[in-house]
Protein backbone atom coordinates (compact mmCIF):
# COMPACT_ATOMS: atom_id res chain seq x y z
CA UNK A 1 0.00 0.00 0.00
CA UNK A 2 2.60 2.54 0.62
CA UNK A 3 4.72 1.71 -2.37
CA UNK A 4 1.05 2.50 -4.59
CA UNK A 5 0.51 6.04 -2.42
CA UNK A 6 4.25 6.57 -3.25
CA UNK A 7 4.09 5.87 -6.81
CA UNK A 8 0.75 7.69 -7.40
CA UNK A 9 2.82 10.50 -5.62
CA UNK A 10 4.95 10.23 -8.69
CA UNK A 11 8.06 8.49 -6.75
CA UNK A 12 9.87 5.60 -7.95
CA UNK A 13 10.35 2.84 -5.56
CA UNK A 14 13.94 0.67 -5.81
CA UNK A 15 13.99 -2.29 -3.86
CA UNK A 16 17.11 -3.62 -3.48
CA UNK A 17 18.65 -6.29 -1.25
CA UNK A 18 21.58 -8.24 -0.15
CA UNK A 19 21.80 -11.97 -1.21
CA UNK A 20 19.98 -13.94 -0.95
CA UNK A 21 17.43 -11.07 -1.11
CA UNK A 22 14.68 -13.04 -3.02
CA UNK A 23 13.66 -15.48 -0.22
CA UNK A 24 13.19 -12.75 1.86
CA UNK A 25 11.16 -10.28 0.52
CA UNK A 26 7.72 -10.13 -0.24
CA UNK A 27 6.59 -11.47 -3.65
CA UNK A 28 4.08 -8.43 -3.95
CA UNK A 29 6.36 -5.83 -3.02
CA UNK A 30 9.15 -7.08 -5.24
CA UNK A 31 5.86 -7.07 -7.81
CA UNK A 32 4.63 -3.50 -7.22
CA UNK A 33 8.26 -1.80 -6.97
CA UNK A 34 9.58 0.37 -10.35
CA UNK A 35 12.97 -1.71 -9.84
CA UNK A 36 14.76 -4.40 -8.04
CA UNK A 37 18.03 -5.39 -7.24
CA UNK A 38 20.74 -6.96 -5.26
CA UNK A 39 23.92 -6.89 -3.94
CA UNK A 40 25.95 -9.78 -3.36
CA UNK A 41 29.73 -9.90 -0.87
CA UNK A 42 31.91 -8.67 -3.38
CA UNK A 43 29.47 -5.62 -4.26
CA UNK A 44 29.11 -4.75 -0.64
CA UNK A 45 32.91 -5.49 0.18
CA UNK A 46 33.92 -2.31 -2.60
CA UNK A 47 32.56 0.34 0.03
CA UNK A 48 32.03 -0.88 3.66
CA UNK A 49 34.57 -3.54 5.53
CA UNK A 50 34.22 -4.79 8.90
CA UNK A 51 36.98 -3.98 11.61
CA UNK A 52 37.30 -6.83 14.13
CA UNK A 53 35.53 -5.59 17.25
CA UNK A 54 33.42 -3.23 15.59
CA UNK A 55 30.54 -5.53 16.14
CA UNK A 56 29.21 -7.58 19.18
CA UNK A 57 28.99 -11.17 18.85
CA UNK A 58 25.63 -12.68 17.41
CA UNK A 59 25.95 -15.56 19.37
CA UNK A 60 26.55 -16.66 22.93
CA UNK A 61 29.83 -18.13 24.21
CA UNK A 62 30.22 -22.08 23.68
CA UNK A 63 30.52 -23.29 27.19
CA UNK A 64 27.61 -24.27 28.36
CA UNK A 65 27.96 -23.00 32.00
CA UNK A 66 28.82 -19.55 30.54
CA UNK A 67 25.23 -19.99 28.19
CA UNK A 68 23.89 -20.65 31.69
CA UNK A 69 25.11 -17.97 33.04
CA UNK A 70 23.87 -15.57 30.37
CA UNK A 71 20.31 -17.26 30.80
CA UNK A 72 20.26 -15.68 34.44
CA UNK A 73 21.41 -12.94 33.91
CA UNK A 74 18.96 -12.36 31.25
CA UNK A 75 15.74 -13.53 33.68
CA UNK A 76 17.39 -11.14 35.99
CA UNK A 77 17.30 -8.39 33.67
CA UNK A 78 13.70 -9.19 32.71
CA UNK A 79 12.47 -8.94 36.35
CA UNK A 80 14.40 -5.46 37.06
CA UNK A 81 12.99 -4.12 33.55
CA UNK A 82 9.41 -5.46 34.28
CA UNK A 83 10.10 -4.42 38.46
CA UNK A 84 11.21 -0.43 36.72
CA UNK A 85 8.40 -0.19 34.36
CA UNK A 86 7.14 3.64 34.75
CA UNK A 87 3.15 4.18 35.20
CA UNK A 88 2.61 5.12 30.85
CA UNK A 89 4.65 1.49 30.36
CA UNK A 90 2.26 -0.33 32.72
CA UNK A 91 -0.58 1.23 31.05
CA UNK A 92 0.50 0.20 28.00
CA UNK A 93 1.34 -3.27 28.94
CA UNK A 94 -2.66 -3.27 30.50
CA UNK A 95 -3.63 -2.73 27.07
CA UNK A 96 -1.79 -5.59 25.62
CA UNK A 97 -2.76 -8.84 24.65
CA UNK A 98 -1.39 -11.09 28.16
CA UNK A 99 1.61 -12.32 25.65
CA UNK A 100 2.52 -9.65 23.99
CA UNK A 101 4.25 -6.79 24.60
CA UNK A 102 4.63 -3.34 22.98
CA UNK A 103 6.79 -2.24 20.63
CA UNK A 104 7.55 0.81 23.03
CA UNK A 105 8.33 -1.27 25.78
CA UNK A 106 9.76 -4.66 23.69
CA UNK A 107 12.40 -2.25 21.48
CA UNK A 108 13.94 -1.12 25.12
CA UNK A 109 13.87 -4.53 26.70
CA UNK A 110 15.90 -6.13 24.26
CA UNK A 111 18.12 -3.11 23.53
CA UNK A 112 18.72 -2.98 27.52
CA UNK A 113 19.80 -6.41 27.30
CA UNK A 114 21.72 -6.79 24.85
CA UNK A 115 23.54 -3.99 26.86
CA UNK A 116 23.44 -6.01 29.74
CA UNK A 117 25.37 -8.36 27.93
CA UNK A 118 27.30 -6.64 25.72
CA UNK A 119 26.03 -8.28 22.93
CA UNK A 120 22.85 -9.37 20.76
CA UNK A 121 20.85 -12.00 21.91
CA UNK A 122 19.56 -14.92 20.01
CA UNK A 123 16.45 -16.84 19.63
CA UNK A 124 16.34 -18.81 22.53
CA UNK A 125 17.91 -15.81 24.89
CA UNK A 126 14.77 -13.81 23.43
CA UNK A 127 12.61 -16.54 24.41
CA UNK A 128 13.80 -16.51 27.59
CA UNK A 129 13.88 -13.01 27.96
CA UNK A 130 9.85 -12.33 26.53
CA UNK A 131 8.58 -14.89 29.21
CA UNK A 132 10.31 -14.26 32.16
CA UNK A 133 9.50 -10.21 31.60
CA UNK A 134 5.95 -11.10 31.04
CA UNK A 135 5.82 -13.56 34.09
CA UNK A 136 7.36 -10.89 36.10
CA UNK A 137 4.62 -8.11 34.82
CA UNK A 138 1.97 -10.69 35.16
CA UNK A 139 2.69 -11.91 38.72
CA UNK A 140 3.62 -7.91 39.97
CA UNK A 141 0.40 -7.38 38.83
CA UNK A 142 -1.50 -9.74 40.41
CA UNK A 143 0.25 -9.47 43.79
CA UNK A 144 -0.71 -5.74 43.59
CA UNK A 145 -4.60 -5.91 43.02
CA UNK A 146 -4.38 -8.54 46.54
CA UNK A 147 -5.74 -7.04 49.62
CA UNK A 148 -3.18 -6.37 52.46
CA UNK A 149 -3.13 -8.71 54.91
CA UNK A 150 -5.35 -8.27 57.87
CA UNK A 151 -3.24 -7.05 60.90
CA UNK A 152 -5.67 -7.51 63.30
CA UNK A 153 -5.87 -11.62 62.20
CA UNK A 154 -4.13 -14.12 64.46
CA UNK A 155 -4.65 -11.59 67.53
Amino acid sequence: MGVQVAQGLGVCVHLLGIYPARGSQSPSLRQEADTTGEWDAATIARFLSLVEGDVAPLAPPDGSGETADANARIERFAREFADGLRPDQVALMDAAAPNDIPVEIHGRLLAGCGRRLDRRLVGREKNILKTTFLAAFHGRQRSSEQPPPDPTQGL
